[in-house]
C-alpha cells in the first residue's frame, strides 16, 4: 500500500512539474513532424515513474546509439558512493566534484549544511549545450533518474531522457560497466 501511495504521489508531483514548463509540447506531433528526435523512444502505456513515454528510452536503444557512435551523455542519478562502486562505462555524475566533497563533509559533521543541489546542478550542466542528448539512469525500480530528468528539463535541456531500466539490468544484459574492483 505504501509503495502505491509513493508512486501515486510521485506521478502527481511529476505532472505538476511537467505541465507548467510545457515539457510535453512535442507529444501532439506525429512521427513525421518530429524528425528531430535523436533516438527511437521507448513506448509504454504505464508511464513509468510518472514520466511521459516520450521522456523515456530503453537500455537497448541506448546501447544501439552507443554502437552507432551517436553522441550522448549518460548521467548516473545515484549518489557518488554508488557510482564509485559500479557505473555504466562512460557515465558521469551530474553534480560537481566539489558538491560531492561538501556532501561527504556534511555526513561526517565537518560542515553544518548541505550544499545547494539545484544550484550545483546548474553549474555542472552549464558545460553542455541545451540540445545535448542526455540520458539519466539509476538502479532498477528507482526514481532518481526521473527526478534528475525533471531537473534537467527545468534547466532547459530539450533532449533529456530517462532510461527505463536500471544499472542492474544493464549489467545483467552483459553491457559494459565499471566496478570498484576495476579501478
Amino acid at each position: 500500500m505504501k509503495r502505491f501511495q509513493k508512486n501515486s504521489l510521485f506521478t502527481f508531483a511529476a505532472l505538476l512539474f511537467l505541465t507548467p514548463y510545457g515539457l510535453a509540447a512535442d507529444a501532439g506531433q506525429s512521427a513525421e513532424q518530429n524528425k528531430s528526435a535523436p533516438l527511437p523512444i521507448y513506448a509504454s502505456k504505464t508511464g513509468k515513474n510518472g514520466l511521459f513515454p516520450e521522456e523515456m528510452i530503453s537500455m537497448k536503444e541506448v546501447r544501439k546509439a552507443q554502437e552507432r557512435g551517436q553522441k550522448l551523455i549518460l548521467l548516473d542519478a545515484r549518489g557518488k558512493q554508488s557510482y564509485d562502486s559500479l557505473h555504466i562505462s562512460g557515465a558521469a555524475l551530474p553534480l560537481t566534484a566539489d558538491y560531492y566533497q561538501q556532501e561527504e563533509h556534511f555526513r561526517f559533521g565537518l560542515v553544518k549544511s548541505l550544499p545547494d543541489r539545484d544550484k550545483d546542478l546548474a553549474v555542472s550542466m552549464a558545460k553542455y549545450p541545451k540540445d545535448a542528448l542526455l540520458v539519466t539512469y539509476c538502479n532498477d525500480d528507482c526514481q532518481a533518474s526521473a527526478v534528475l530528468l525533471l531537473q534537467l528539463k527545468r534547466l532547459g535541456f530539450t533532449k533529456a531522457l530517462a532510461m527505463t531500466e536500471g544499472i542492474q539490468t544493464w549489467q545483467a544484459a552483459g553491457y559494459s560497466v565499471v566496478s570498484a574492483d576495476k579501478f
